[in-house]
């Protein structure tokens, strides 16, 4: 399942000729509210004018009417590079949960001089931003399995951005197994040297250093 949609339409130049950074953002947002910077580069060889705007995903619980967005119109040069920043702040006694929305990029006609010419680039690119409401801590389940894998499942309400860790019980060392980024719901396998023949134990953290579970393997 695909969470970020980038939709490219091209006529007469090849992919990747405008690219943003990051792709995401995974922040809670009520208190003091989220903000994030997402970088964004024209990598044609004429100037480009951008509209930004959010957009309702269905099917989810929204949080657009919150969304803060700067600058709304982006006219960047050829190689040239600009911000585009976002606030989400929810409202007071919004309930638990994970809102979602859509970041949209979209080209539109840059006038220029001279003789007025179509456009043969049309960009549109939506970028799937969720923000979430109520206790920072995520549940994950971890299950060991005989073939030196262990599966993941995220028993949370919000998506999680994963730490995983293994502690050796003989030489007390700690090895970093690897990250990943767990949606609500979602089960993912992990296999490594380590789970096989070793003994210790698993240590799970958040994007926050914050240990969301340990699990011992004698």
């Amino acid at each position: 399942m695909k969470y970020i949609w980038i939709f490219f339409m091209v006529i007469k130049i090849t992919w990747a000729y405008t690219n943003v950074a990051p792709l995401y953002l995974d922040e809670k947002i009520d208190g003091e509210g989220a903000y994030r910077e997402y970088l964004l580069t024209n990598n044609t060889e004429k100037t480009l004018r951008y509209r930004i705007y959010s957009e309702k995903k269905e099917k989810t619980l929204d949080m657009t009417p919150w969304m803060e967005i700067y600058p709304r119109v982006i006219t960047l040069k050829s190689g040239e590079r600009g911000r585009i920043k976002v606030f989400i702040k929810a409202p007071e006694n919004t309930p638990r949960g994970e809102y979602i929305s859509n970041l949209c990029i979209k080209e539109i006609e840059y006038p220029g001089t001279g003789e007025k010419k179509k456009l043969q680039v049309y960009t549109n690119l939506k970028i799937e931003l969720a923000g979430f409401v109520g206790e920072d801590r995520g549940k994950i389940k971890l299950e060991r399995m005989s073939s030196g894998e262990i599966v993941l499942e995220n028993l949370g309400y919000k998506r999680e951005r994963l730490t995983i860790y293994f502690i050796d019980k003989k030489i007390k060392g700690k090895y970093l197994i690897g990250t990943m980024r767990l949606f609500k719901g979602e089960r993912k396998t992990l296999k490594n040297k380590f789970f096989k023949g070793n003994q210790g134990k698993i240590q799970i953290m958040d994007k926050n250093r914050n240990i969301l579970l340990e699990k011992s393997f004698n």
